[in-house]
């Protein structure tokens, strides 16, 4: 049997403790500072024989002796004595931490500054401790609300804005995200998009798509059109209005849902043409064919008259109703500024679709009849023009002393190699066929 000195044996002082619990209950009502260094005296000779349990039961019972005394600045002073403790267990700060975290909506604290600087100690003592990281992002939390709730959006800002729980694997994927949320909005509220903008790419999609998740979406994307209205995107404001849709839909809501859908096709116009915004054009066009209530036959209109190739007239029938939806550059981000440039935006859509339809069914066409079909002066027509050619929508030339448009159908890249391809395999056949003729006659002209 191999032999292990005394010294490396570990010890078992759990009589030992008992008998210290129950003498200093009585004595901290006495002299509570002496009870302290006592239960400290006795915390040191559990730590160095590494008798755990011990040490961890002492370290929680100093931390119940200084809240049951209501002595808040020896509690922060204990916490912190017992955190800097030389070759400290885990074990015995996890177990102070849990403790102390019980008495934040616990206890009646005397006034806000002793509950902000327990927190705040609590905070340094879990610092840089995976092993409380969970209770380090919720003291984070409690101090960024107590900042909030003071004014000082700024510094409850910054003090959640580095905590990154996408990484903390002790959260439940709930609580990450509702953690989540707080940092976007805070960073709303602070006006600060970037890191909005950031934070939100934390955020799992996966994750909100799943059942229990309907208030975490909805509350999600609600932030998502506040940033994206900033922005003036009318393409990602209507998809986070079509998320909105599909929660109000699943939780049988269905004015909310109408509603969300409302502001998504509105927006949906409002989007740059490509071939996403088609496609969900159709689909959203198809979706309303038989829902037609509340105000919805409007906006089926609209998605009519944007689906089909014909001039649409300006103003159209029913375009009132669509720019006075109350989502049009609404939001703490919106305003007037947004509201007419969404606007304007409308406008141009209508003549940009007018144009694509003049396209389709034109190959040329006087620069005077166009501007009358479409009602703009020959100045905007030549810049729409000019962007429609540039994104690539149309393919056009402008002869301006003719005063003639034409329009020619855009080729793919592809195409045009394939063509060039094609032409130099014809000349080298032309080039092989020649050849052979021209030594055919020589040897006939030699013989």
């Amino acid at each position: 049997m191999d032999f292990v000195p005394d010294s490396l044996k570990k010890k078992d002082f759990s009589d030992e403790l008992r008998t210290l619990m129950a003498e200093t209950e009585a004595q901290s009502t006495i002299n509570l500072e002496q009870t302290i260094n006592d239960c400290f005296a006795f915390e040191k000779k559990c730590r160095v024989a590494g008798d755990t349990p011990s040490l961890k039961a002492i370290c929680v019972h100093i931390v119940s002796l200084c809240r049951n005394r209501e002595d808040w600045a020896r509690l922060n002073s204990s916490l912190t004595t017992i955190n800097k403790r030389r070759n400290q267990s885990k074990n015995a700060i996890i177990g102070s931490v849990e403790v102390a975290m019980s008495y934040v909506d616990t206890v009646v604290w005397p006034d806000q500054a002793a509950k902000v600087a327990f927190l705040t100690t609590l905070k340094d003592v879990c610092e840089g401790k995976m092993y409380v990281e969970a209770e380090s992002a919720r003291l984070h939390l409690f101090l960024a609300k107590i900042h909030e709730t003071n004014g000082d959006i700024g510094a409850a800002c910054d003090m959640i804005q580095d905590v990154h729980v996408e990484t903390f694997g002790s959260l439940s994927k709930k609580e990450k995200a509702d953690y989540i949320l707080e940092q976007i909005r805070l960073n709303l509220a602070r006006k600060d998009f970037i890191r909005s903008l950031i934070q939100s790419r934390k955020m799992n999609r996966k994750t909100i798509e799943e059942d229990g998740f309907e208030d975490v979406k909805s509350t999600f994307y609600s932030y998502m059109i506040e940033y994206h209205t900033q922005e003036k995107d009318a393409w990602e404001i209507c998809n986070c209005y079509y998320k909105l849709y599909e929660v109000a839909l699943k939780q049988s809501m269905k004015e909310v849902a109408s509603d969300a859908l409302k502001s998504c096709i509105l927006h949906l116009v409002l989007s740059k043409y490509d071939i996403e915004q088609v496609d969900m054009m159709h689909r959203i066009k198809k979706l309303t064919d038989d829902n037609k209530e509340g105000g919805m036959e409007v906006y089926h209109s609209a998605l009519v008259l944007f689906t089909t190739k014909e001039i649409i007239a300006y103003p159209f029938e029913g375009q009132d109703a669509l720019e006075a939806n109350p989502s049009l550059g609404s939001g703490p981000t919106g305003g007037d500024e947004v509201k007419n440039h969404f606007l304007k935006t409308f406008h141009a859509r209508i003549i940009e679709h007018n144009i694509r339809v003049v396209a389709t069914y034109y190959t040329s066409v006087r620069v005077s009849r166009l501007c009358t079909l479409i009602n703009i002066s020959q100045d905007e027509l030549e810049t729409f023009l000019s962007d429609m050619f540039a994104s690539g929508d149309i393919a056009v030339k402008i002869d301006r002393p003719a005063g003639v448009i034409n329009f020619s159908s855009i080729r793919p890249t592809e195409a045009i190699l394939s063509d060039w391809s094609s032409d130099i395999t014809k000349v080298l056949n032309m080039i092989e066929s020649t050849s052979h003729l021209i030594n055919r006659e020589n040897m006939i002209y030699k013989v």
